[in-house]
């Protein structure tokens, strides 16, 4: 079959720089990838490409799927199949597995491939390039040529086909309508980032609708999906866009101002994305009971008409909604402001995200972007496979965080009843344990995060930490079986009269547990384990099998050295010895020896039975006629013997080298074959723990034979300090320096190495909440166990914690910790934080949260409101503050009747200063949101008022004050009603009365006349009626102000006295602008009411009950008192 192409390369560019050459030395260059472009096209949808692009049978063209692959489209002529699609693979690497050959050469036949100045159609090919309108598409120059490229193949290695689908949620009846809801949120998160980074190009998308957003779950095999925007075919990269609205596909989505306008902006872009939200949520299209033929007209007559958010969505939410379709597109947010919004809400409703930041240390959790860690949508506690192969990593983070915090501070009020530390700690593995648990089930998952498995893995080091705590109690406990054996073996003296041993035995022991009770190692040397077990027996030739004629025999010492293993088995020896090597590393030495026998590998079955003489004290007797004395004895010509052989080396792989230096207690060549921390830790305590107990039986059977080893025990090299030296040249981790410090037993070091490390990360704890709890916890340890600490840097370490309790908003549990710390400062750290509260619900919790960690909660609500009060000044100038300073009012409603008077003395203050700057509109508020409260209080001091002769004048000032307050507020009202209902038009009444026109009507007109001319009438009498008691109500209140008893904002000797300085300015110069400010006010109402009480109101001012010409600036009472006098006697 002939095959014809032509080819794109060289292009007339290439021509020209390829002129001064043979044709022999014209290269190639390697074609740039997608990505190195400046544009990409992006992935076409199918619908698209069958209606577009397609126009005749046997058309095809190669384009990219919602999942990103290759796949090749081709028009069919099946009635009811438009086109086939068939899905390709690895076309970049000339290879193919759905398509054999797909094109005979792929690499030379994709157009524009180096043409960077122009539009990409690296991922496209067509038959026709006028098949495709270039001009409004994404490009910077002028319009690119499209190449034709022919190509024939054939039918061979094509593969079924397999058609794009929507967002399908396999096993949706196991998902909860939480999981779908967040989801389908996610999305909507991911859509508007990428807008906003289109607009800041600027690019106009046009298309948006659910259509053209794809989702590709791969089968549901990864953790995080990957969400792409499609139908890119309206793109252009600029602010405005001409088009026709009934030539555009997504009429539904269209901004009511594109119908008039024809253009597309990026506030149109806006307007869709808000349909879009809208359709995410509801899965209904806009104006679905709308035909498609009728949608434009129905647009441009309807333009205000908005389908309704559902109610279960957060405000923020809906509010978003509502401000991106808003029909004005001036007033609709920009997409940044979107992006910023579902970022400053976690983009979640109703769920909490963490994002994971990977940090120079251990990669943690970081929440400097946490909306609220506390949820409080119901989650389902049974999850099955299918959720957790979906769902995201964050939500599991969250939720097994959540929960170990707060079980970390449950056992903490529950250790109040424990004696011993030992519970205590046992408790807190027990934590770990089940934290531990919980992301182990998670991360089974083919495909887990890096922040999945660093959290995993800094509680598993935690937990050892409490495993070290409990193997050193245990090893204190069993001193006391020891003492029984003293100067009966030499382990148990050993262990009794040298800590450091016993702190090393402790040591190597729990490095082996550690290493056992790593799942995945753990697994992988069961299985191991149980196959070499059933189908290992080794033979091999040897010099012994030789000389007696015999083929094969049992590995002998002899055959290590001299031997050659049947081929047929060397494989299996180096799998035997590898799982050797890991039981010894285990500490599982029963395991080993068993397998040795059964694989016949016997040589080194002596050495691990003498290996349990440092775990066994009945191994090391003193008296010669145990039958383990010559055994002991004889461990220091085994172990000679093992050196020569390890020295040499010649037949020993890696493996065997390791395992035979490690058993008779040689760093080398373990050592430096270790890579782990972990590992090379236990390689320092093994030979440390070995050559301590070489040099004890060496001493005890009299030093009449030399050993060679426990040389590093004299020279001072193997003590757990010079180890941890060793392992922290390499290991930055704060774990094992706490180890260090716990092994040795002191508290000291390890509360000063906490507080280092948190000094020196002080800017980044917010990427450590695992490390800074689990400090927290050491320090509460050491406290309860009754160790010695430096409270400085122990109350450091707290105050980091708690920062760390806001951060994470676990509000309910900082009191206790915060308690832990001295009084001053643990209600300093309190009342900062609760000073942030706003939500009623949680103000409670926290309280009573305080109060059983014993807090003083009535004390905490009074330092929060001066808090408050003392940072949030009233200003003149329109302020949030004014909102926080109403609300904070309520702190001294919480605790009841204990806080009464200080509510009083609260509001008055807040008062005061709405009054100083004249936001009476603010103080009305305050007033309305408390006034059943205020009157509760002012209820329940009333019997104490009435029967007691010696109540406080604080009291009565306060209440005084408040009522003047709301006095003034209650004038005001009033006068504000009068001047509204003076302001309205005075009703008309017709002047011919019915006698007048009655010859002009017929009787019908004439009862319709005297209906209209009666209800005229009564309109003018409520008229009347409504501005007469308007003006005598108001009159009335203003008055009430002026005759307050005492005076208005007057207190008496004794109760001024309790005021300061300041106080008394503020009270004088409220008294003074608010009297005169009702003085105005009635004159007002007589000058423009039927009512005209001048004259009572000039006596009232000469009053000296009242006072009220002392208060009245004197050029105003002056110009007052000469307009009163007019308009008295205009009322004569």
């Amino acid at each position: 079959m002939q095959v014809k192409f032509e080819h794109v390369w060289p292009t007339p560019v290439d021509m020209v720089l390829l002129k001064s050459k043979l044709r022999s030395e014209w290269v190639q260059l390697k074609p740039i990838s997608v990505q190195e472009m400046d544009f990409y096209l992006g992935r076409v949808p199918e619908w698209h490409i069958e209606l577009k692009f397609l126009k005749k049978p046997g058309d095809y063209l190669l384009a990219r799927s919602h999942d990103n692959k290759l796949r090749l489209s081709v028009k069919s002529n099946e009635p009811g199949n438009l086109a086939v699609h068939f899905p390709t693979e690895f076309c970049q690497t000339k290879q193919s597995r759905s398509v054999w050959r797909l094109i005979y050469s792929y690499q030379k036949n994709n157009g524009c491939r180096y043409l960077t100045t122009e539009y990409s159609f690296l991922n496209m090919q067509i038959e026709d390039k006028l098949e495709i309108s270039i001009g409004n598409l994404i490009c910077k120059d002028e319009r690119s040529t499209i190449y034709k490229a022919t190509r024939y193949f054939t039918k061979k290695g094509f593969i079924k086909t397999i058609t794009e689908q929507p967002i399908v949620l396999e096993e949706m009846d196991d998902c909860t309508a939480a999981i779908i809801d967040d989801l389908f949120r996610q999305i909507l998160r991911y859509i508007a980032q990428k807008l906003y980074h289109c607009q800041k190009m600027p690019v106009i998308h046009g298309n948006l609708r659910a259509k053209n957003i794809f989702v590709d779950i791969n089968n549901d095999k990864i953790a995080k999906p990957t969400y792409y925007i499609g139908g890119f075919h309206h793109v252009v990269m600029a602010k405005t866009k001409e088009v026709d609205p009934n030539k555009l596909p997504n009429k539904r989505w269209l901004a009511p101002e594109v119908l008039t306008t024809k253009l597309l902006t990026p506030e149109s872009d806006v307007f869709a994305f808000a349909f879009l939200m809208h359709e995410v949520l509801t899965i209904k299209i806009p104006h679905g009971k709308i035909e498609d033929k009728n949608i434009l007209e129905y647009i441009a007559k309807n333009p205000y008409v908005r389908p309704t958010v559902p109610s279960t969505v957060p405000h923020w939410f809906r509010k978003l909604v509502n401000e991106c379709w808003i029909a004005n597109p001036e007033k609709r947010p920009k997409m940044s402001f979107v992006w910023q919004e579902f970022k400053n809400n976690n983009y979640i409703p109703n769920v909490s995200v963490i994002h994971m930041n990977n940090s120079k240390f251990d990669g943690n959790i970081s929440v400097s972007t946490v909306g609220s860690l506390c949820s409080t949508q119901e989650i389902d506690n049974t999850l099955n496979t299918t959720q957790y192969c979906f769902l995201r990593d964050d939500f599991f983070l969250i939720k097994v965080t959540q929960a170990l915090f707060e079980d970390f501070q449950a056992k903490c009020v529950h250790s109040e009843n424990i004696n011993e530390s030992f519970d205590l700690v046992a408790l807190f593995y027990e934590i770990c344990s089940d934290g531990i648990a919980a992301f182990q089930k998670v991360s089974m998952r083919p495909e887990k995060t890096t922040a999945l498995t660093s959290v995993l893995q800094q509680l598993l080091n935690e937990q050892q930490a409490y495993l070290l705590l409990l193997n050193l109690a245990k090893m204190n406990r069993m001193l006391n079986d020891l003492k029984n054996l003293e100067k009966q073996s030499i382990l148990a003296d050993l262990l009794i009269t040298d800590v450091e041993s016993r702190r090393l035995l402790v040591l190597l022991e729990w490095c082996e547990e550690n290493a056992y009770n790593e799942p995945e190692a753990n697994a992988e040397l069961l299985n191991e384990y149980a196959y070499l077990e059933k189908n290992c027996t080794l033979r091999a030739e040897t010099l012994h099998a030789r000389i007696r004629g015999e083929n094969f025999c049992d590995l002998d010492l002899d055959g290590a050295l001299h031997g050659r293993l049947h081929n047929k088995d060397e494989e299996l020896e180096s799998r035997v010895y590898s799982v050797i090597y890991t039981l010894v590393r285990c500490g599982r030495i029963d395991e080993a020896l068993s397998l040795l026998e059964k694989a016949g590998l016997y040589s080194l079955v002596p050495l691990l039975q003498l290996r349990k003489m440092s775990r066994n004290a009945a191994l090391t007797p003193f008296s010669i006629d145990e039958s383990s004395y010559y055994l002991a004895r004889s461990r220091s010509l085994l172990k000679r013997t093992v050196d020569k052989i390890v020295s040499k080396g010649t037949s020993l792989s890696q493996v065997e080298a390791c395992l035979w230096s490690v058993v008779v207690g040689r760093l080398e060549p373990a050592l430096s074959l270790s890579s782990r921390t972990e590992d090379r830790l236990w390689c320092y305590l093994n030979a440390a723990v070995e050559s301590r107990l070489d040099a004890a039986i060496t001493n005890a059977h009299n030093g009449d034979f030399d050993v060679g080893i426990g040389r590093e025990v004299e020279n001072d090299d193997l003590r757990i300090n010079s180890i941890f030296d060793e392992i922290a040249t390499a290991e930055r981790s704060p774990y094992y320096t706490i180890y260090r410090h716990i092994v040795n037993d002191d508290s000291l070091s390890l509360i000063a190495s906490m507080d280092m490390w948190l000094e020196q990360y002080e800017d980044d704890l917010e990427k450590f909440p695992h490390i800074i709890r689990f400090m927290a916890h050491l320090v509460l340890l050491l406290r309860f166990s009754g160790q010695p600490v430096q409270e400085e840097s122990a109350n450091s370490v707290m105050r980091s914690y708690v920062r760390l309790l806001v951060s994470l908003k676990l509000y309910s549990i900082v009191p206790y910790y915060a308690n832990k710390l001295p009084l001053e400062m643990a209600e300093e750290m309190v009342v900062e934080f609760m000073c942030q509260l706003e939500e009623e619900n949680v103000r409670k919790d926290v309280l009573a949260a305080a109060s059983v960690a014993k807090m003083d909660g009535v004390r905490l609500c009074k330092k929060i409101f001066n808090c408050i009060i003392t940072r949030y000044p009233v200003i003149e100038e329109e302020s949030k503050r004014d909102d926080v300073l109403i609300n904070a009012w309520n702190w001294l409603i919480y605790p009841g009747n204990e806080t009464y008077y200080d509510a009083m003395l609260g509001m008055n203050k807040i008062m005061r200063e709405f009054f100083y700057v004249d936001k009476l509109d603010r103080a009305r508020k305050l007033l309305q949101q408390s006034k059943k409260l205020v009157d509760k209080i002012v209820g329940s001091f009333r019997p104490i008022i009435e029967t007691s002769d010696t109540v406080e004048s604080k009291l009565l000032r306060a209440i005084t004050e408040y009522k003047a307050y709301e006095c003034y507020l209650n004038a005001l009202m009033k006068f504000n009603e009068w001047f509204k209902q003076s302001q309205r038009s005075v009703p008309s009444i017709m002047e011919n009365s019915t006698d007048d026109v009655g010859t002009l009507m017929d009787m019908q007109q004439r009862i319709t006349f005297e209906v209209i001319h009666q209800r005229a009438n009564e309109k003018m009498q409520r008229y009347e009626n409504a501005s007469k008691q308007s003006t005598t109500e108001a009159i009335g209140a203003l008055d009430l102000v002026l005759r307050f008893p005492n005076g208005w904002m007057t207190f008496k000797g004794v109760e001024s006295e309790i005021l300061n300085v300041e106080e008394v300015k503020k009270l004088t110069g409220i008294k003074s602008r608010y009297i005169t400010a009702v003085i105005i006010m009635l004159v007002t109402i007589f000058e423009k009411s039927d009512i005209n009480r001048s004259a009572q109101l000039v006596e009232l001012l000469a009053d000296e009950e009242y006072k009220l010409a002392e208060v009245i600036p004197k050029e105003q009472l002056r110009i007052l008192i000469k307009q009163l006098s007019v308009n008295a006697y205009k009322s004569l």
